[in-house]
């Protein structure tokens, strides 16, 4: 027969346990518990001790844990884990501090002022781990100036993420500093309607955010003056494995219907400080159909970077260009890395670097400030037909665009580019550019490099240096400056105004060189056929292919050789200036001019007129000298072909004075330079009177005297 009576037993104690349990579970999770020590008064007590909690009663698991104002120092003498913390819920005003030394409390969700006003809590030390659904500094409507500080190497590990501010709050803040850690499943700083003035602050070396989901600043309908500052060499890094989860989204994303989104700032600055991001994009406001969007602004400065290589930095509104045009991204010596920048916000370069792996899209409304620091890009379009200006005159500060290999510069056919006195164009590699103006500004061509010029290129001042080639199958309009880099393509080159174009580059241009005003010194070499028209003057110490010159041919550089490898005209009205620096017959390129037609016909034509000149700087020729004593030959054209010339080689030959300011006539009279050839070059000779012709002339007056007096005396 059973034993009924035992198998009874066994199952009635089974039941009574099982009730035991789900009356303790039960019991736990209704056991809330608010903190009771010192008293009201600042001090210390001990989290697990119950006679500092009101009733005696520690949280339960599954408990609320209540902290007011005013409560002194919270230690934990081991580890804790309750269902909810609550920082400063009893009232308002006061610090409450929890100190969790080398212990670390567990909590579901975490609230520091909720709907509380002016309440501090400190992280000192320790760990904080929340696992529930919320970590909130400034909770509900009316939490205003909470704050939560994270110091002393301490480490917040939160499985949600972190809102700094939430709607209708101002001035909550969640600061990390002591070279703390905060983990968070992503980061909000004033992310709801009417949030105003909240901030997320980590500063000083080894503090830092890691968060592995989305950063938002400033995100609601009305949201104003909400900033996330990482400073003093903090960092916050942004990582997830899906590159959409991991973007940084500000003043607006996701507002609908009217409102505005002000103010909001993210601000990367000081030595170290770093904003690292793996996502896809960073977008400056995304509002609704009606919504606003003004002043909002990313400024990385004095040392800072944010880094976010594969993500596009967006500074497009969804509304209207002029919204977007209001808001800012700001390089003011710190570091920019993204892989492509689109705008039409104003993007504000003064130093430091802005670094685009891709591409830079200025879209209508936006305005570009580039007056220092560098920007590098794969590509740059401007839309709208306006400038990209480069500098802006400062000569105190430098500001350089780099165009590396493949990159371009300017799509449309109606973008200039505006190179001011401090602006730099750099180019290494082939790259393209739509057109530019320098305005006393830079274009570097470094060495290997091709910079392709589509819509031409047109020189104000400045200089085009470096040894590699720039090119254009547009046009050449130059004005003054100087030109070291090598000037290539089916483009010709213009000069139509005063001031003086050097060229020292190898130029290859297959196109006319003209020249109708002005100067053009070529000391390189210049494959082009030169025009040189009356008024404008030809100069310089290098080769030409070929020039026909209705102006002033002055060769060398006080003094120098030019050399034509094809041929050289001189039509009628053209002057030819020949410069002399020394009492001496020798020194052809240095002490005297000379020009060198190595090919081709050299034609002097009828109506050409020659100036000496003896007093230029540097000069010691003078007439008093010993040499002058003597006659003298110097051969001034060297020509290899043809010559082609007048019976005077020029029809009047004008002789300027010496060092000492003074005319050949009043120092030696009689004396005077002509023209000769020998074969096909080209002499110019200066000759004093034979003795027996000076004694004719002393007899002749001598006799004239005579016969005057004579005659009186009759």
């Amino acid at each position: 027969m059973k034993n009924t009576s035992s198998v009874y037993d066994r199952k009635n104690y089974a039941k009574h346990v099982f009730v035991f349990f789900l009356l303790l579970a039960a019991s736990l999770r209704a056991q809330n518990a608010t903190w009771n020590w010192p008293g009201g008064s600042n001090g210390t007590g001990d989290y697990l001790v119950a006679s500092n909690w009101v009733g005696g009663s520690l949280p339960a698991i599954n408990g609320v844990a209540f902290f007011g104002t005013n409560v002194g120092t919270v230690t934990l003498g081991a580890n804790a884990t309750n269902g909810e913390t609550r920082f400063g819920t009893l009232g308002n005003g006061g610090t409450t501090i929890l100190q969790t030394g080398l212990n670390s409390l567990t909590t579901g969700a975490f609230f520091q002022g909720r709907g509380n006003v002016g309440t501090t809590g400190t992280i000192d030390g320790g760990t904080l781990n929340i696992t529930g659904s919320f970590f909130v500094v400034g909770n509900d409507g009316g939490a205003n100036s909470n704050r939560l500080v994270l110091t002393n190497s301490a480490t917040v590990n939160s499985a949600v993420l972190l809102q700094s501010g939430r709607s209708l709050t101002t001035n909550n803040a969640t600061v990390v500093t002591g070279a703390s850690t905060l983990n968070v499943n992503g980061v909000q700083v004033g992310p709801a309607a009417n949030a105003r003035s909240n901030s997320v602050l980590v500063t000083g070396a080894g503090s830092k955010i890691v968060s592995s989901n989305l950063v938002l600043i400033g995100n609601g309908v009305n949201s104003v003056g909400n900033q996330l500052v990482v400073s003093n060499g903090g960092s916050v890094s942004v990582s997830n494995a899906t590159a959409s989860s991991a973007r940084i989204y500000f003043a607006g994303f996701g507002a609908q219907g009217d409102g505005t989104a002000d103010g909001n700032n993210l601000l990367v600055t000081g030595a170290g400080s770093t904003f690292t991001t793996t996502g896809d994009r960073i977008l400056i406001y995304q509002g609704g159909t009606n919504a606003d969007s003004l002043g909002n602004s990313i400024t990385v400065a004095d040392g800072g970077t944010l880094t976010a290589t594969a993500a596009t930095l967006d500074g497009t509104a969804t509304t209207s260009a002029a919204a977007g045009s209001k808001n800012a991204i700001n390089v003011q010596g710190g570091t920019i890395n993204v892989a492509s920048l689109s705008y039409n916000t104003t993007l504000n370069v003064s130093d430091g670097a802005l670094n685009v792996s891709g591409g830079i899209s200025r879209n209508s409304g936006g305005a570009l400030n580039f007056s220092g620091g560098t920007i590098t890009a794969r590509s740059a379009s401007w839309l709208g037909g306006t400038s990209l200006v480069i500098g802006d005159g400062n000569t105190a500060t430098t500001a350089t665009w780099s165009l590396t290999n493949g990159a371009s510069l300017g799509s449309a056919a109606s973008t200039t580019i505006d190179i001011r006195g401090d602006g730099v164009l750099s180019g290494s590699g082939t790259v393209g550019i739509a057109g530019a103006t320098t305005n006393a500004g830079t274009i570097l061509a470094n060495a290997g490099s091709s910079m392709n010029f589509s819509n031409g290129l047109t020189m104000i001042s400045g200089q085009i240096s470096g040894s590699g080639t720039v090119t254009s199958t547009n046009s050449y309009n130059m004005r003054s400056g100087t030109v070291s880099a090598n000037l290539a393509g089916t483009a010709g080159l213009t000069k139509t105004t005063t001031g003086t174009l050097t060229l020292s580059g190898n130029n290859t241009y297959s196109g006319a060189t003209t020249v109708s005003a002005g100067a053009l010194i070529v000391d390189g070499s210049l494959g082009s056929a030169a025009t040189v028209e009356s008024g404008a003057t030809l100069g310089g110490s290098g080769t030409l292919a070929s020039a026909t010159i209705s102006g002033i041919h002055s060769p060398g550089n006080s003094p120098g050789i030019q050399t034509f490898t094809n041929s050289l005209t001189y039509n009628s009205g053209a002057t030819f200036v020949w410069e002399l620096t020394a009492n001496s017959a020798s020194g052809r390129g240095s002490i005297f001019d000379g020009v060198d037609v190595t090919g081709g016909t050299l034609t002097i034509n009828t109506g050409v007129t020659n100036n000496l000149l003896f007093n230029s700087s540097g000069s010691s020729v003078l007439w008093s000298d010993a040499f002058w004593d003597s006659n003298q030959s110097w051969r001034v054209f060297e020509a290899a072909g043809v010559v082609a010339l007048s019976s005077n080689v020029f029809d009047a030959v004008n002789i300027g004075l010496d060092s000492g300011n003074n005319a050949l006539t009043s120092v030696r009279s009689g004396a005077g330079f002509n023209w000769s050839t020998v074969d096909s070059d080209i002499y110019l000779n200066y000759v004093v009177p034979e003795p027996s012709t000076y004694a004719l002339l002393v007899l002749g007056a001598a006799g004239l005297a005579g016969h005057m007096v004579r005659r009186r005396r009759r």
